[in-house]
C-alpha cells in the first residue's frame, strides 16, 4: 500500500475481517490525510493517534485497535511514523505493536509513551527491535 486511499481501504477491510467497528479516531485521521493529499501529493504519512488530544478524540486507542493497526500496516509503505502515546495500550496490544516492528522496514518513528505497557509487553517490543534496524533509535 503506497497511498492513503489504499491504507484506509485496508483498515476498513481488516475491521470487517475482525468483526470490529473501525475506531472513529483512526478513521478521522485517515480522512484528514485524504483531505491533505487532494492538492499535495505525499509518499508517506505520520499517523498521529495520540490519546491526549481532546480536540481530536474522546476515545483512546486500546488493545483490539492495535491488532487492526498491525494487520493494516504490516505490508504498508505509506505510514512511516506512528504516534500512539497517551492511549490505553497494555501488554496485549504491545504484542501486536511488536509484530508490526518485526515485520515492517518502512516504519521509522514510533511513540508509545504513557501507555499501560508492562514488563511483558516491553519484552516483546525489545525483542522485535532486535530484528528491526529502522526503528532502533527512534522509539519513544
Amino acid at each position: 500500500m503506497s497511498d492513503i486511499h489504499s491504507t484506509a481501504y485496508r483498515y476498513d477491510a481488516v475491521c470487517t475481517e475482525l468483526s470490529r467497528q473501525p475506531h472513529p479516531y483512526i478513521l478521522k485521521m485517515f480522512e484528514r490525510e485524504k483531505e491533505d493529499t487532494v492538492f499535495d501529493f505525499k509518499d508517506q504519512m505520520h499517523l498521529y493517534l495520540a490519546g491526549n488530544n481532546n480536540l481530536l478524540t474522546d476515545k483512546r486507542i486500546e488493545d483490539p485497535d492495535c491488532e487492526a493497526l498491525y494487520k493494516t500496516l504490516q505490508n504498508n509503505s505509506y505510514v512511516t511514523s506512528l504516534d500512539l502515546r497517551y492511549n490505553l495500550i497494555t501488554d496485549e496490544g504491545a504484542k501486536f505493536i511488536a509484530k508490526l516492528i518485526e515485520e515492517t522496514t518502512k516504519l521509522t518513528d514510533l511513540n508509545l509513551m504513557c501507555n499501560e505497557i508492562g514488563a511483558v509487553g516491553a519484552e516483546h517490543i525489545a525483542k522485535a527491535l532486535l530484528k528491526n534496524e529502522s526503528l532502533k533509535h527512534k522509539i519513544k
